[in-house]
């Protein structure tokens, strides 16, 4: 059977140590620092998270106006290198987010790489064009400006590390709007050792191949 399947590729350097970065992120409790606010993200599971390979995450947060019970189970655990999510319950028919950190040039590269199908069939097709890729790209724009922001050391924005700056308080309203960026300074560069550099490795169009097997 034939389904789209569809990838979202980002990396994302920052000058901070390889632990003190998968730190953060392995860290339930900051997904909320860097998630948009207009997603109205609470995590459900009770304290304490401690991540590890099985664990099993329950969410609330609203997908394209919606509010949606989201259950997130860590597939793979590799620290300091990689963590991996995959929905059990949720909006989409797969969610598949995989978490990669390496050292490069004095600091760290976070890479996420997303594999999503949606559900709704032929419509699911229609509503990638129209909405929900749009929508996912303004949440990890939102993303990699947050963690620019809360990561960068003091002496580089003047500001201590971990204090959260939202830079968006609403979702793009038209297919013409467009999110949030990080300043020239510390945006997109050709200076892979500059700050917050940012990679935008799926700019292109969708990549969509037959799917095998079933959603988890």
């Amino acid at each position: 059977m034939f389904r789209p399947v569809y990838t979202l590729h980002r990396r994302l350097w920052m000058p901070n140590r390889l632990h003190e970065t998968f730190e953060f992120f392995e860290r339930p409790q900051n997904l909320a620092l860097i998630t948009p606010p207009w997603l109205g993200f609470r995590i459900l599971t009770p304290e304490p998270i401690v991540m590890a390979r099985g664990l099993t995450i329950d969410y609330s947060l609203r997908v394209l106006g919606v509010p949606s019970h989201w259950r997130s189970l860590i597939s793979g655990y590799d620290p300091p290198n990689s963590f991996r999510d995959e929905q059990v319950l949720g909006p989409y028919r797969r969610w598949d987010h995989r978490h990669r950190f390496w050292r490069e040039n004095g600091g760290t590269v976070i890479e996420d790489f997303v594999v999503y199908e949606l559900p709704l069939g032929p419509l699911g097709v229609l509503l990638n064009r129209l909405a929900a890729r749009r929508h996912l790209d303004a949440i990890f724009d939102y993303r990699q400006v947050q963690v620019t922001s809360l990561l960068t050391p003091i002496g580089e924005s003047g500001a201590p590390p971990f204090t959260a700056k939202p830079i968006m308080t609403a979702p793009p309203q038209s297919a013409n709007a467009r999110p949030a960026r990080a300043p020239t300074q510390r945006g997109v560069s050709s200076d892979s050792s500059a700050p917050g550099t940012m990679w935008y490795l799926s700019s292109g169009p969708d990549v969509s191949r037959p799917s095998r097997g079933s959603a988890p």
